[in-house]
C-alpha cells in the first residue's frame, strides 16, 4: 500500500550512516524512522529558517544582506544549542555508560581449550581418584531386577 507521505533520498557520509545504522540495530528501530523523529522534532526549527530564508530572499540590498547574516546567526545558536543538549545527554547517560563498561570489563576473555561456563569451580587435581557409585554404596554391577514390563533376554 503506498504511503499518504512524501519520500525523500538522502545520501549520508560513511560515518553518519554508520552511526544511524548502529542506532537502528541498538534499539530495534528502522533508521528511517529514526530519522523522520529527528526531523519531526526540528520542525519548528526548519520552518523559523525558511520564514528567515523567504525574508532574505524578499529583501533587496543591505536589508537582503543583514537578514542574511542574521539567519547565519541563528544558524550558529541552533548548533551551540545542539551542543549543550547532546553535552547534558552525554551527562545524564555517563552512568549508565559506565555500568555497561564495567559490566562488560567484568567478562573474562575466552579460554583456549573446552569452555566452561562462568561461576563454575575447577576441581582440584587428585592423585587417586575415588570411583563414582552413584549412591550403590559397590563399585560392582548389580544383577538386574524383575522389573514390571521389562524384558527377559
Amino acid at each position: 500500500m503506498p504511503s499518504k507521505n512524501p519520500r525523500l533520498s538522502v545520501v549520508l557520509p560513511p560515518s553518519v550512516a554508520a552511526t544511524l545504522a548502529a542506532i537502528s540495530v541498538e534499539t530495534g528501530e528502522s533508521s528511517s524512522s529514526l530519522v523522520r523523529g529527528i526531523l519531526e522534532q526540528t520542525a519548528p526549527a526548519l520552518e523559523r529558517m525558511l520564514h528567515l530564508v523567504r525574508a532574505a530572499k524578499s529583501a533587496k540590498g543591505q536589508i537582503g544582506a543583514g537578514v542574511a547574516g542574521s539567519m547565519v546567526r541563528v544558524v550558529d545558536d541552533l548548533q551551540d544549542a545542539m551542543a549543550v543538549a547532546m553535552s547534558r545527554a552525554d551527562r545524564v547517560t555517563a552512568d549508565l555508560v559506565d555500568q555497561a563498561e564495567s559490566v562488560r570489563a567484568r567478562r573474562r576473555p575466552a579460554r583456549t581449550g573446552v569452555a566452561r561456563p562462568s561461576g563454575l569451580a575447577v576441581a582440584p587435581a587428585v592423585e587417586d581418584p575415588r570411583p563414582v557409585t552413584r549412591g550403590s554404596g559397590t563399585g560392582k554391577t548389580l544383577p538386574a531386577r524383575n522389573v514390571k514390563g521389562a524384558r527377559r533376554g
